[in-house]
Order: structure tokens, then sequence, then C-alpha cells
């Protein structure tokens, strides 16, 4: 009946002390996640719960209560780092619903793709099994999607390939089975910072560019909601937003695709709001690229000197050494940050107190997780106006690189910021 004798506990601490054995951490932690959700929504009064489905419906009807629990080591200061940490996942398999999309190769290769440009805040790359997670998607499609019952992801995979009206797509076997493995993130963000500054851009590798620029073309070209911009030998499907109030209907989208009004849909606007609103779609550089602006797509996209790729960059390079240091040879993820750029769009925004109503992706899990189920943005839980200007705080925040594997009951991660004077 003590935490000690608790197995995810058990597991999690000895997966770290493996990496690091005789160690004594600064600090040691562990979080049960189902167990966490739960008191984190009984401290919330009976009259403020969300009455939608909430994260925690997600963990126990989804199949992610497999992830039993989360913990690790975390130093700061220490020998170069400045903060240096390794988490353990317990997450033992089988898995099923929409935990088994969580399937991730081993690699070797993590170096940015020859296009990432240097002037970005983070950008990460990881190995997903992509056939498989599609396979799995349904559950999760059914359950995330305002207004879809089980079976909706299927309908909607069949009424692509079906219906007369429609793009006659076969998203299987005309895409997803044209996918590589590997997927990278790019995130950056616009000034002055506002709700909408941030940016993200999802690259996959194609088999045949080709082919899959074709099946794109397919399911977009006859739509009057997406405006297409042809750039030389590339084209680009970007989407023109609904004006403000309107309700759109559940059925399957590409990124950004608009979807259109249906008796189904007469939920709140907040609730059916398409996960990337103003969203880009291209293949280019033998990549389908997912941008959530058509600006930072067209940076993505634009020619450069090769000097101004981030592999070339210092910052960069550092990490990466750093990480070839301390990774085996077989990883499933890679991750770098300019720490001090990836932070400061949700900083100034917790600082204008505008963190509620904006577009980041940390707004929308925070307002998913907390609105009780009302319109409209949450109320900010901080009071910002009194912190001080970014450029004060930035100075102690370094570039950051972290690596996972996979382990025979889950994945182990371990990263590190460096100081900002590395070298």
């Amino acid at each position: 009946s003590s935490l000690a004798d608790f197995v995810p506990f058990q597991a999690a601490m000895r997966r770290v002390a493996a990496d690091a054995p005789n160690w004594v951490p600064q600090v040691r932690w562990f979080i049960q996640p189902v167990g966490y959700i739960e008191v984190m929504r009984l401290s919330q009064p009976p009259e403020q719960r969300r009455q939608s489905r909430t994260i925690l419906d997600l963990f126990k009807t989804q199949g992610f209560s497999a992830i039993q629990g989360v913990g690790g080591y975390v130093d700061f200061a220490i020998d170069r780092y400045e903060i240096f940490h390794r988490t353990a996942v317990y997450a033992p398999q089988p898995y099923e619903k929409g935990m088994k999309v969580m399937v991730f190769r081993d690699a070797r290769e993590f170096a940015p793709e020859p296009w990432v440009p240097r002037d970005i805040a983070s950008y990460s790359t990881f190995y997903l099994d992509v056939p498989n997670a599609f396979d799995n998607f349904g559950p999760l499609f059914d359950f995330l999607v305002p207004g879809a019952e089980p079976g909706s992801w299927q309908e909607a995979i069949n009424g692509l390939r079906d219906d007369p009206n429609g793009p006659r797509l076969n998203l299987r076997s005309e895409i997803i089975a044209r996918l590589e493995s590997r997927v990278s993130v790019l995130t950056d963000y616009q000034l002055p910072i506002t709700e909408t500054s941030e940016r993200l851009l999802i690259a996959v590798p194609t088999k045949d560019e080709a082919k899959v620029a074709a099946a794109v073309a397919k399911f977009y070209k006859n739509d009057k909601d997406i405006r297409r911009h042809e750039l030389g030998k590339w084209t680009v499907w970007e989407n023109v937003p609904p004006p403000k109030g309107y309700v759109p209907e559940v059925r399957l989208e590409m990124p950004g695709e608009r979807k259109r009004p249906s008796s189904r849909s007469r939920g709140s606007a907040q609730a059916n709001e398409p996960l990337l609103p103003n969203a880009a779609v291209t293949v280019a550089h033998g990549h389908l690229m997912i941008a959530s602006h058509y600006d930072f797509l067209m940076k993505v996209l634009q020619p450069r000197d090769p000097r101004q790729l981030l592999a070339r960059s210092i910052d960069y390079q550092i990490v990466s050494q750093a990480l070839d240091e301390l990774a085996p040879e077989l990883s499933i993820a890679r991750i770098f940050s300019r720490t001090d750029e990836e932070s400061r769009a949700t900083y100034e925004l917790v600082r204008q107190g505008k963190l509620p109503q904006s577009e980041t992706m940390l707004a929308r899990a925070l307002n998913w997780f907390y609105n009780p189920g009302k319109k409209g943005a949450r109320q900010p839980k901080i009071d910002g106006h009194e912190m001080p200007d970014y450029e004060i705080v930035r100075r102690h925040l370094g570039p950051s690189g972290t690596y996972g594997i996979n382990v025979s009951d889950g994945w182990f991660l371990k990263g590190f910021m460096l100081s900002k004077e590395a070298k």
C-alpha cells in the first residue's frame, strides 16, 4: 500500500536507475497519468467540470490507460549541462484501440532534411509506423471528433473512395501506403506576438512524390474553399478560413480542409473548429508537407544558401554532437530546441493574458482539459502583467536536445539544456 510497492513506480525508477547506476538525483518524480487526471478533475467544483468528453475518458476508453506510469530524474547545473533529465514511460503491451497507433520504429538517421531552414524555433524528427497508425486511428477519430459515432472513421474513408460526387480517393493506398516512416515537425512564430503567431509544419517523406502529389490534387481540386497556388513544379493548396460563427459538419478532412454545415453539427463553433484552420498543404522536396499557415510553408520552400540551413547552424551542431555522445546507435526520436525561441510566444501570451484564446497547440490542449463545457475560451489562470520582459528571461534559456528509444515495457527519453554560452 505504499508508492515503493507500486509496480509502475518500480518499473519507471528501475529504468532510469539502469541508465545512471548509483546516481543520486537532485529531483526524482513520478506520475500515474489516470490517477493524476482524476485528482485534477475532482479538484474542480462540480459545476465547473467539463460535461462533454474529457481527457480522462480518452485514457479510459481508448486504451491510453496502458501508460501506467511516467517518472524520472532531473539534475541542474551538472557537468556542462544546465538541466539534465532522464524519463521512463511505463506502458507495457498489448495495446488496445487508439493506443495501437503508438508504434515507433528504430532508426539511425536524424539529421535535418536538406531543406530545413536555419531560423526556426525547434526541430523534431521521429519514426512512426505510419500505415499502422492510420489503420488504428478509427477509434480515436470516433472519440475526438464532435458528433462522431462508432464507425464514423470507416464511413468517412469509404465515402472518400465511393461517393460519386467526391474525390474518389483511396486514402490508404494512394497516400498513406506511399509515405515513409519518418515524421519531422518544425515550429516557429511571427512577430509581433499575437494569438495567431505560432507556426507549425509537419513533413513526411514519400516513396513516390508524383503519385502522392496527384492524390492530394485529386482531393482538393474541386473544393471551392481551397485556394490553389502554383510555385514552379509544386502546387500548394491553402485553406480559406470560414467566416466567424460558421458551424462545420463532421466528416473526414485533410488538414486544413473546410467543412460544410449539416444537421448533425449543432454544437459550438469552438468545439468543431479545425485543428489547423489556416493550413497549407503541398508535396515538395520529396515530402508531404502540412503547415499551419501558408506563410510558414513559403518560408520552408524558398531557395536558400546552404549556410542558411539548420544542419549548418552552430547551436544545432553542438546539440547534435552532445546527443551523439549520449544516444545508442538506434533511437526512435530526436528533438532540437532553441528553448528561448520555442518558449517566447507562450511566455508573451501569458504575460498579455491572451493564452486561452490563442491558436497555439498548448492553448488548445489546456482549453480542452480545463474548459467546463462553456462557449468561448477559459479565463486565464495566471495574471502575467507583472512578469518581466522576455529579454530578461531568454538569456537563461539555452539550446536543448532529447532522444528517445524503445524499451521492452514502453519508452525511455534522455536529454538536456545547455548554457547560452555553450561552445
